[in-house]
């Protein structure tokens, strides 16, 4: 299986120092798999099964930053809004059985869901002036 997860930030500050801020993460997810299973029914007779997957998801998730010290903010994120998309085909010895497609919205503010991180900011070093007496 192989997937790409780009996603885009959002950021607004709350404070004036912007030690607190607001984001929010715009994701999308793509991921494309197949596989091949090969049953034994007798000694001499063999099933090929073949599948291939489609999976794309898109989500939003908002989330606050605390820089508790200059470059190290603590971030709660939540998983809030999302669509994903999967669908599997599948085929036995060269003919297509079936085609199932799943589409699913979500919308739940979980608690539980919440995610905690630790992160490190790289700023830009800012050039001194030089004063001359």
């Amino acid at each position: 299986m192989y997937s790409i997860n780009p996603n885009v930030r959002s950021t607004v500050p709350l404070t004036a120092n912007e030690r607190l801020s607001f984001f929010t993460i715009l994701g999308v997810s793509v991921g494309l798999g197949n596989s091949l299973n090969r049953n034994t029914k007798n000694l001499d007779e063999i099933e090929k099964v073949y599948t291939d997957n489609f999976n794309m998801r898109v989500g939003i998730s908002p989330g606050v930053t605390f820089f508790a010290l200059e470059n190290f903010p603590l971030e709660v994120q939540l998983d809030v809004l999302g669509y994903e998309l999967k669908v599997k085909k599948s085929e036995i010895n060269g003919v297509e059985q079936s085609k199932d497609v799943r589409n699913n919205v979500d919308f739940n503010i979980d608690i539980l869901s919440l995610k905690l991180g630790l992160a490190y900011y790289f700023k830009p070093i800012k050039k001194r002036k030089n004063t001359k007496k």
